[in-house]
């Protein structure tokens, strides 16, 4: 980082003009629902144990492929059931029962298969004696299946609305997160968030990966990060609304060169912003082209973060 910088600047004494923005990475998954999901997981249960069976000489699971056959046929059934939009009641009361009788089979045999799993499980470890680490993955899918189908008889056939921190998106990628940015034509995502701080040259400065956590969550650290790394910056602009706090007027100094821009005082200052980084004081300028004089303050759109040393202060 520092030879390219020295490669790109002007002259080595020239700041970093930083920007700070967070995006997601989508992970390789499919749309996840509890039932495609528990297809997922008892699917690879069987073949993890099939796989395990055939290398120790056992014969517990040769028919894994027509079990899987019947396990798919019944997830189908049970897809293709929609909920009823008829205003008789009769009728709707009718089609939910077809769909919580599809449901119970459907959970009927896929526990009957991680049953088998599990005791197939204890046979490969005690009488094969496989050690533990080798039967991870299996167990893993065993948990996730068990785990799929409680919440899936809590959903469907005790009408329970199964909370968001319990809701698991992949068993294969299980970092993935549902995330609703309100972006346009992109109503969801599935992946993990990333923030970035990146210079005018293109060089990433520090990033941070967003588990389970938002921008304004993510902001103060991340900045003070970058800044502890990378003294020579001289202002930090952002992409996001969430990156910064709307401030009061009485948080600046009053030889702020940017006090000015500020609109009317806010109930979030961005005092945690100026605690972050030593020496310096944060000024947020309104840039947005919609922002007028007569545009009221809860529509102003705080768009730049300035972070300047006390000697800049002092030279104003």
């Amino acid at each position: 980082m520092r030879a390219g910088h020295q490669l790109v600047k002007k002259s080595p004494e020239e700041g970093l003009n930083a920007r700070a923005d967070s995006f997601v990475v989508e992970t390789d998954v499919h749309y996840p629902t509890d039932l495609n999901l528990l297809l997922d997981a008892v699917r690879k249960a069987i073949e993890t144990c099939a796989q395990l069976c055939q290398g120790e000489g056992l014969s517990d699971w040769r028919q894994s492929k027509h079990n899987l056959r019947k396990l798919k046929r019944l997830y189908r059934r049970l897809q293709s059931l929609k909920r009823s939009s008829a205003k008789d009641p009769d009728k709707r009361a009718a089609r939910q029962g077809e769909i919580e009788q599809a449901c119970r089979e459907y959970l009927a045999l896929a526990e009957d298969f991680l049953a088998r799993a599990r005791d197939t499980r204890a046979t490969l470890h005690i009488g094969c004696d496989l050690p533990a680490i080798v039967l991870a993955e299996l167990d893993q899918y065993i948990a996730y299946g068990e785990l799929l189908s409680d919440q899936i008889r809590r959903r469907i056939l005790g009408g329970e609305r199964i909370p968001h921190e319990e809701k698991i998106f992949s068993i294969f990628e299980p970092h993935t997160e549902w995330i609703s940015k309100g972006k346009a034509g992109v109503p969801v995502e599935l992946g993990l968030r990333v923030a970035i701080c990146e210079d005018q040259h293109g060089f990433i400065l520090y990033h941070q990966v967003m588990h389970k956590s938002t921008d304004d969550q993510i902001a103060v650290p991340l900045i003070q990060e970058t800044c502890a790394r990378f003294p020579e910056i001289t202002s930090v602009s952002r992409q996001t609304r969430a990156f910064t706090a709307r401030p009061t007027r009485r948080d600046w100094p009053k030889s702020s060169p940017c006090r000015s821009c500020l609109r009317k005082a806010s109930a979030q200052p961005a005092k945690a912003l100026v605690r972050a980084i030593p020496n310096s004081f944060v000024c947020v300028a309104v840039t947005a082209p919609w922002n007028r004089p007569s545009t009221p303050w809860r529509h102003t759109d705080w768009t730049s973060v300035a972070i300047m040393g006390s000697t800049a202060s002092s030279a104003t």
